[in-house]
């Protein structure tokens, strides 16, 4: 009885650990999900009113938005995050000493962009879309630092509430705007103050937590935190440039209508790719937690998490590729984007590299191997410039894709190899059930394709069923199973 009572604490900590992931993982998957489809809604609405062309502009545009997010960012927002799941008490102490700083380096990207547009050779639109959209990069700094703290603390609820009133703003907005069908401008100074908005929303609901009210701007050991950060900043940098530097160089090296023909299938793997980002987002804390604590479970929840990333991905990726010609003409109308669909059936590979390699990524990072992650990504983006430097000048927007699916799967493969020659222990993600499931997915493509089932909607609801059925019975061990319906006997 006394060894029961010893250990009832340990069971309620473990159920609320479980709780805890549960809520941030529905959380975390509300706030992306509200952001990339409001985005999406965004790029969708640009195509289909203002043509390929305004499309490519703005997309240009919003490129160079997200590798300068990433640049202000520089990965003080995950490293706040870690440091603050690994020492709760020191929460006050890390915002003084990471806040200054990306501060600065927030400044510093608007300067940036702004001087990129000016002196660019793009079109006059393209530049004026540039300058007004890099107002928001100040906001977005402020909110997303403040919402690493919370991510921190196990908190994804005030990011989930601010996300969403931000982007209902932004919805609201963009109906209107649309109606009246103003100029394109318009709708990146309407999104730019959707991110300052954010920042009124977040900012007193930090008070508890970080005692901003006693808040005092603190360099001191500056050098340190921007060291500790440096691994981080690089590998954010250039681990989204290698994802965006394609669509950069067709800028240059060809004009706004490819990148406008490009970007439609693109924006659609984006949108998906918010499925491991918020697995990741949510389990992130817990599994900093749980390798310094235990080795064994912490090897449990990362070859789960791998596994499911894979059997999520697959399906997707299979039916971007299938009915990539209804999914285009369904999103972006019946004839302005047809050059976008042989680019789409190329991404739906990418998805799938994506989804399988994550975890590996994950584990480098959540094991305190950052460094070897960094070099991974600085390496592939070289790759991925000098191949783009062949193709694009020779093949166009096809070549630039076939590039960004080498890089992708380079990258991959080399995630997989740092984890296994730094012997992480048994994490091996793809075992025979995996293959089976892979298999038998081929082959059901296949006989769909043989049997003349070209509708989107009988296509995809055939596959699913049938597809949830695999997964089920032959993708998951009955052990699997069981850990995946009592999560908490992972944590």
């Amino acid at each position: 009885m006394v060894w029961a009572e010893d250990q009832a604490p340990e069971r309620i900590s473990k159920m609320d650990s479980a709780l805890r992931i549960k809520r941030n993982s529905f959380f975390s998957f509300l706030s992306s999900f509200v952001r990339l489809f409001t985005n999406f809604l965004l790029f969708v609405g640009i195509a289909r009113i203002y043509g390929p062309e305004a499309f490519g502009q703005y997309t240009i545009a919003h490129t160079y938005l997200i590798l300068f997010y990433i640049f202000a960012d520089f990965g003080f927002d995950l490293l706040l995050t870690t440091e603050i799941a690994r020492s709760p008490d020191c929460t006050s102490e890390l915002v003084q000493r990471f806040l200054p700083l990306k501060m600065i380096f927030a400044l510093g990207s608007i300067v940036l962009m702004t001087l990129i547009a000016a002196i660019s050779n793009f079109s006059p639109p393209t530049q004026l879309l540039m300058m007004v959209l890099s107002i928001s990069i100040i906001g977005n700094s402020v909110t997303s630092f403040f919402f690493a703290l919370f991510k921190g603390h196990e908190i994804l609820f005030e990011e989930t509430r601010t996300s969403f009133f931000q982007n209902i703003f932004l919805l609201i907005g963009l109906f209107i705007l649309g109606l009246l069908h103003v100029p394109l401008i318009y709708i990146a100074l309407l999104f730019a103050c959707s991110k300052l908005i954010g920042v009124i929303l977040i900012v007193p609901r930090t008070s508890k937590i970080a005692k901003l009210d006693t808040f005092k701007i603190s360099f001191t050991g500056w050098r340190k935190t921007f060291k500790q950060g440096l691994p981080f900043g690089i590998h954010l940098l250039f681990g989204t440039l290698y994802f965006q530097l394609d669509t950069i160089l067709l800028a240059y090296w060809k004009d706004d209508i490819s990148v406008g023909f490009y970007q439609p299938g693109m924006k659609l793997i984006v949108l998906i790719l918010v499925i491991p980002d918020v697995l990741i987002s949510a389990l992130l804390p817990t599994l900093v937690r749980l390798h310094s604590e235990n080795r064994e479970r912490w090897i449990r929840l990362n070859t789960l998490l791998g596994k499911t990333l894979m059997f999520i991905g697959l399906p997707f990726s299979v039916s971007l590729f299938v009915y990539a010609d209804e999914i285009i003409r369904l999103v972006y109308g019946s004839g302005n984007f047809i050059e976008s669909i042989p680019i789409l059936r190329i991404f739906a590979f990418i998805l799938f590299i994506r989804f399988a390699s994550e975890t590996f990524a994950l584990i480098l990072t959540t094991s305190k191997q950052q460094t070897i992650r960094m070099y991974i990504v600085v390496a592939v983006t070289f790759m991925n410039f000098l191949l783009n430097a062949y193709a694009i000048p020779k093949y166009g927007i096809q070549g630039a894709a076939l590039v960004s699916l080498i890089t992708n799967a380079v990258a991959g493969i080399l995630y997989i190899i740092a984890v296994s020659v730094k012997s992480f222990g048994p994490i091996f993600l793809f075992g025979i059930r995996q293959i089976l499931v892979t298999g038998i997915t081929i082959i059901m493509v296949i006989s769909f394709i043989a049997l003349g089932i070209h509708s989107l909607v009988l296509g995809l609801i055939i596959m699913m069923i049938s597809y949830v059925l695999i997964v089920y019975f032959i993708g998951y061990s009955i052990e699997d199973r069981s850990l995946l319906f009592a999560f908490k006997k992972i944590i």
